[in-house]
């Protein structure tokens, strides 16, 4: 097996403070080993974190939670009157446990489904309980084996879902969304491109051998759930990020019911993690390589990163020129102290 390189760049930056004091901070430019992009570790500014992620405000999440429920579409009593119906499946809407699938009023692709989570119109991230999780996550694969079969060129989909208006959320309700298109998605398109080339180059699937020497190493592997790998990526793209690589399997469909309730658990341990950690909005994706394509260097993905906390004027710490402009991340705590404090939650 040929070990993954893992690239740190020390760079030391001095300041003459108004008191005429010398102040030194010390950064860390992380070079991620598949597509080489940078991610900044910033330790310095972790107090400036707490200017722009602040502390919940509980008492307006509970305010505008009493206020949108008699209207919200997704809630019980509004979510068959309210919510569209499928054009082109046998089935108008698809339903799994206590989730429900049906079409976005306001598409970004070709096909585009929503599923609402559970009948409760709202949960603290302590109460993404893997039930809850596993049948949103069931119901979208659903939809996507139905969309897939009756229109066999969107073959290019990604699960994924903002939760809380800092991470992009319209609605408050939990839910999570599923987009399938004949293009591919920029990240993926990357990753999967990047992933060839390190398996014709060095003969060996790159997931496999990052899984291996993270085990391995211990500072970065956070554990093991049915079939799913949780890690906290060594360049991270995001704030507070996990990871989990599901080894063998290329694409969604391929996804079984243990492995689905394996990134179930897993993320509502990401997610309870959030919680004690003073955290209230997230984003999630789910994607792999085409639908109905085996791959030897590509496998399932699935991404969580924290946004900014839900109060009345909330700022973004991740939307700056940055990242938007610059495609960089800037981040305040390390991925090893991330994963050191998860591994607590996982068996």
């Amino acid at each position: 097996m040929v070990k993954i390189r893992f690239t740190r760049i020390v760079r030391k930056a001095k300041i003459l403070t108004g008191s005429n004091s010398v102040e030194e901070y010390r950064l860390e430019h992380r070079v991620d080993p598949l597509t080489g992009r940078l991610s900044t570790v910033c330790p310095g500014i972790k107090e400036k974190r707490g200017l722009f992620f602040g502390k919940p405000d509980w008492t307006l999440v509970k305010t505008l939670a009493e206020e949108s429920k008699a209207s919200c579409p997704f809630c019980p009593e509004n979510l068959q009157s309210a919510t569209a119906r499928f054009y082109n499946l046998k089935k108008k809407r698809l339903r799994f446990g206590k989730a429900w699938a049906f079409p976005n009023l306001y598409p970004r692709a070709e096909f585009e489904a929503v599923a609402v989570l559970t009948p409760r119109h709202f949960l603290g991230l302590n109460q993404f309980t893997p039930r809850v999780l596993y049948e949103g996550l069931r119901v979208l694969l659903e939809c996507a084996w139905e969309a897939w079969e009756s229109k066999p060129r969107l073959k290019y989909a990604c699960i994924g879902g903002n939760y809380l208006f800092p991470a992009g959320a319209s609605l408050l309700h939990p839910h999570f969304q599923l987009i399938m298109r004949d293009l591919q998605f920029n990240y993926v398109k990357e990753l999967s491109r990047c992933s060839e080339a390190y398996h014709r180059e060095q003969g060996e699937n790159y997931w496999e051998a990052l899984v291996k020497q993270e085990k391995s190493r211990g500072e970065r592997f956070v554990g093991y759930v049915n079939g799913t790998y949780w890690l906290t990526p060594f360049a991270p793209q995001g704030m507070d990020e996990v990871q989990a690589v599901v080894l063998g399997k290329s694409h969604l469909l391929e996804l079984d019911a243990c492995i689905l309730k394996g990134l179930a658990s897993g993320l509502s341990k990401v997610l309870k993690y959030y919680d004690e950690t003073g955290l209230s909005s997230f984003n999630i994706a789910l994607y792999s390589e085409a639908l109905g394509v085996k791959t030897e260097h590509f496998t399932c993905l699935l991404r969580v990163i924290s946004r900014p906390n839900m109060r009345e004027n909330y700022t973004n710490f991740d939307g700056w020129y940055a990242q938007k402009l610059l495609d960089e991340t800037v981040l305040v705590d390390s991925p090893e102290s991330r994963a050191a404090d998860l591994r607590k939650l996982f068996p």
